[in-house]
Parts: C-alpha cells; structure tokens; sequence
C-alpha cells in the first residue's frame, strides 16, 4: 500500500529512518552491525511512541505496520517486541520470508 494512499483514505503515516537505514549518515549505518532487530527495533517503537505523545490526534489504539525487505523484518519483530500496541501487520518480500525459503531449500536438497 502506498504512502499517498494510504493518506487519502485517512491514514496518517509514519515513515522512519531508523539506526541503521540507509536513509542515516554512515556511522549510524555502521552502529546498527551486531545489533540488527534490536537497535532498529528499539528506534522505531521509541519514534512511534514520541510521535503518539506529539500529535494526540493520532489514535494510539489503531496503529497499524507495514513494511518490506527489512522493512518486514522491523514489522516481524515489533509485532513481538510490544504486541499489543499493533491492531494490524502487514510484511511485504520480508527478510522472514527469505530465510524460510532458504531453509526450505536447503532441506530439499538433503532429501
């Protein structure tokens, strides 16, 4: 779902550049090796909550997630990392679903 659709029916959208992204300077980049899904996890909560707190005309009861690539890894873990602050999820090609099917894969061809 995009962004411009998403906002014309009435959602509002968060977009984050967390620890991590390649939206950040290379240092940050840097920081998140070692650390992935929980430095970028932490972030992204933590600019959820913040921009809950900002603008309270957000509803914190009807937040949602969407995510690709990594993106989807982010949606996987945060879905976990604090279940009940997420009504809906949706990961698009995650990095979940890669590793599953290499998995998969690579049990194919043991048999």
């Amino acid at each position: 779902m995009s962004c411009e659709y998403s906002l014309s029916i009435g959602f509002a959208v968060l977009q984050i550049n967390y620890v991590g992204s390649l939206g950040t300077r290379k240092d940050e980049t840097e920081e998140l090796l070692g650390f992935i899904g929980t430095k970028d996890v932490e972030d992204c909560h933590n600019i959820l909550k913040q921009a809950l707190m900002k603008y309270p005309c957000l509803d914190s009861s009807r937040v949602s997630l969407f995510g690709g690539s990594h993106g989807g890894f982010l949606v996987a873990h945060l879905t976990s990392y604090a279940p009940v602050s997420f009504q809906t999820n949706l990961l698009l090609s995650s990095l979940i679903q890669f590793l599953l099917f290499e998995n998969k894969r690579m049990h194919t061809k043991l048999l």
